[in-house]
């Protein structure tokens, strides 16, 4: 499931891309992708960041075992609250 939707973030990565570089015509204009909060020049090496640092807790989760893959109960206890705020926050956004 985190594979997947990795997959899905780049697929829209690459889509904002292509909307901005390219001006593809069966993809919605840049004004449909983009919100404008951050400059695009800094928004997409972010992505390209977060992207990354995606692909490596895939790795180590599909392999069982790195960094990301190890049990941490303290760090566990706190990531529903965060969830639940950051969801939260982007309803009402």
């Amino acid at each position: 499931m985190l594979a997947a939707l990795a997959l899905l973030f780049l697929l829209r990565v690459l889509g904002q891309a292509l909307a901005a570089f390219a001006h593809v015509a069966w993809l919605p204009a840049m004004s449909a992708w983009y919100s404008g909060l951050v400059p695009y020049p800094v928004l997409l090496p972010a992505q390209a960041v977060l992207l990354g640092l995606l692909a490596w807790i895939c790795a180590d989760v599909a392999r069982g075992a790195g960094w990301w893959a190890r049990p941490r109960p303290r760090l566990a206890a706190w990531l529903p609250p965060l969830a639940i705020g950051y969801a939260r926050v982007m309803l009402l956004r």
